[in-house]
């Protein structure tokens, strides 16, 4: 039993440091908080700070993983060869989910007021699944490398992009909805562009 303590006071205190940076985010935006702020409204001292993190962005990062959605699925929800099954980007519909479901966090994380370093890190997990993706529905063009990079980058600036403006806009759509509304147009571009059906 002794031993549970220290796990659940290092849980608390993580746990406080996240929040406190997430509301300082929101509020002044993230270039303009400083580890002082966050140990103020944290009520956390400067020691304890840096037994845990070696600076902010590593604390915005450990929140981003805290949160990252499970961007890993099996792939496979939709068929082979371009044909008119759209399911190919239903892995992705996750990242929607998780954002909506913590929208404060993630507006604070990756919107305007947020951090360059999560952005950064964004793109790199899902660039990964989506060529994954990709392949799996156009296997054809897996010796393209120069087209298939370019179809990937489409597809993540296109998700990534819909996704920061639905969080900064507060724009009334469901995480479900704003998602379709992205999945048909990228579908629809990429299977044009490749010459499959566009399977809307």
């Amino acid at each position: 039993m002794p031993q549970t303590t220290p796990d659940r006071r290092v849980r608390k205190t993580r746990q406080l440091l996240r929040e406190a940076l997430m509301e300082l985010t929101l509020e002044r935006g993230y270039d303009h908080v400083t580890v002082q702020d966050i140990l103020e409204k944290a009520d956390v001292g400067r020691s304890t700070f840096y037994a845990h993190y070696r600076d902010k962005d590593d604390l915005l990062v450990s929140e981003f993983e805290a949160l990252h959605p499970d961007w890993t699925l099996p792939i496979g929800t939709g068929q082979a060869g371009g044909t008119a099954d759209a399911g190919w980007l239903e892995p992705l519909r996750v990242a929607f989910r998780d954002a909506g479901n913590n929208r404060r966090q993630f507006k604070a994380m990756i919107g305007m007021q947020g951090s360059e370093t999560v952005r950064r890190l964004l793109p790199e997990p899902l660039s990964r699944m989506v060529r994954e993706l990709v392949l799996a529905q156009f296997p054809d063009r897996r010796s393209d490398d120069r087209q298939l990079d370019a179809v990937v980058q489409f597809i993540v600036s296109a998700f990534l992009g819909t996704l920061t403006w639905w969080l900064d806009t507060d724009a009334l759509f469901e995480p479900d909805e704003i998602f379709e509304i992205c999945r048909k147009l990228v579908v629809g571009g990429a299977a044009g562009f490749f010459g499959g059906a566009a399977g809307l």
